[in-house]
């Protein structure tokens, strides 16, 4: 769309104003209208859990079919909300995904690699797939939030 004229991501804006002080001196500013935003993840997975067999535990694996979307606001989600969330749509996936999730999280065993990358972002090569960015706490998370929203795009 951009080979149109078209910015499918430009944000509404304001006119700047113009104010003059009492030394005559024109001040501009700008007001940036917030326009809500979404962070829509393209998400798939494979969990581990043990079976026992015969007097020894197996690891047996489950996985997505296909990719999914997991939409939520950045702002308003935590960590602890995202992981949720993410053990709610996997559960939608595959029965009792949802469950093995949220007992990993509880108990650490087996853990979960959070494994996240933003398209189309050269300029944060920390979040490249390559990279191979992961989500292990509150901070991590929230660099990659401030990173996604920091792009200026709307979805």
């Amino acid at each position: 769309m951009a080979a149109l004229g078209i910015d499918l991501f430009q944000h509404d804006r304001e006119a700047p104003n113009h104010t003059v002080d009492g030394n005559n001196n024109t001040q501009v500013t700008t007001d940036q209208v917030e326009v809500p935003q979404t962070i829509t993840c393209s998400t798939t997975f494979r969990l581990f859990y043990p079976k026992q067999k015969s007097k020894k535990s197996v690891w047996k694996s489950i996985m997505s079919q296909k990719a999914f979307k997991i939409i939520f606001k950045p702002g308003t989600t935590t960590f602890s909300d995202f992981q949720q969330l993410v053990a709610s749509k996997c559960d939608g996936e595959f029965t009792s995904a949802g469950r093995l999730i949220l007992d990993a999280i509880e108990t650490g065993t087996p853990p979960i690699d959070w494994s996240v990358y933003l398209l189309r972002s050269p300029s944060r090569p920390e979040f490249t797939k390559a990279a191979n960015y992961l989500l292990c706490d509150v901070a991590s998370f929230d660099k990659w939030i401030d990173s996604a929203t920091s792009l200026g795009k709307d979805n």
